[in-house]
């Protein structure tokens, strides 16, 4: 189907296939591709970063003050390595750079508490340790010997496990994976992706795929003179469990008021414009 800008792609606006384990990082992704300030933030940073590989520095530096959080840095981390940002789809991503973000979110919980509980950890582990050991003797010997992966011949490990009930069941639990992936050989933070399910909402509560399906309308709205040409590609998505389904007018304008609605909140103390792809309304008129 032809439209009035070549570069709209079914991936820009079409989330149906994206998976349940992806949603959280597609949503980050695409979002940012809209913002013009996040862009040149990563151009800039891309520069900074080839000139510090020229001198045997592989580190990325972002330098805007506006930066304050981990989340922040971290992700604009990723997306200045990131061979696809920002005018790759996430679906049209390669498996690298999906890897790398899927990662990244999965293991984002963990690193944040790490940074926020390094000296009152949720939950830690010494290995080989007898059944007389007890919890002075083990503070004193915890860091003394390191660790050492269960082999292929050995797969029985013995020790001890220091749990701090202030932190949450959940957290608890994630922490527990990142230790069986320790004991297997693979990197703590590494969660298994297939566990990460998105949360279920309650009743009228908007998922990801809502806030995706308005970014989603927010594209086509741009694309398209009108919003009969704008419905010519939602016929093949209304019956999709995800799909995008705005049969009035007022509804597709909702929604992409929406997905600036969710813009800002992503990224308002970044960039104070509107998304890349917002319009006013149709331009046929609204």
């Amino acid at each position: 189907m032809k439209t009035t800008k070549a570069q709209l792609t079914a991936a820009d606006y079409d989330f149906c296939n994206v998976p349940d384990n992806e949603l959280v990082a597609c949503h980050w992704y695409e979002y940012a591709r809209e913002s013009k300030a996040v862009r040149d933030e990563i151009t800039a940073a891309r520069k900074k970063y080839a000139q510090n590989k020229k001198i045997g520095k592989n580190e990325v530096w972002l330098v805007n003050p506006g930066i304050t959080t981990l989340m922040q840095r971290d992700f604009l981390s990723r997306l200045v390595t990131s061979t696809g940002f920002p005018n790759t789809p996430w679906l049209n991503l390669s498996e690298i750079d999906r890897r790398v973000m899927l990662k990244f979110f999965a293991s984002f919980p963990r690193t944040e508490r790490y940074y926020k509980y390094w000296n009152d950890e949720p939950l830690n582990f010494s290995w080989n340790e007898s059944g007389e050991t007890t919890l002075d003797s083990w503070k004193t010997k915890k860091e003394k010997f390191p660790f050492r992966p269960a082999t292929s011949t050995d797969r029985i490990l013995t020790g001890f496990f220091s749990v701090n009930l202030k932190h949450s069941r959940r957290v608890l639990m994630e922490e527990f994976l990142g230790w069986l992936n320790t004991f297997e050989g693979k990197p703590y933070s590494e969660a298994p992706l297939d566990l990460e399910k998105p949360e279920k909402k309650p009743a009228g509560r908007k998922s990801k795929w809502d806030e995706l399906n308005a970014l989603g309308a927010m594209r086509l709205r741009y694309h398209c003179k009108s919003f009969s040409e704008a419905q010519k590609f939602l016929v093949t998505l209304k019956n999709e469990p995800h799909g995008m389904s705005y049969g009035r007018r007022d509804s597709f304008n909702r929604a992409c008021d929406s997905a600036v609605s969710i813009f800002r909140n992503h990224w308002g103390w970044l960039d104070s414009s509107p998304p890349i792809h917002c319009t006013q309304g149709w331009k046929k008129g609204d």
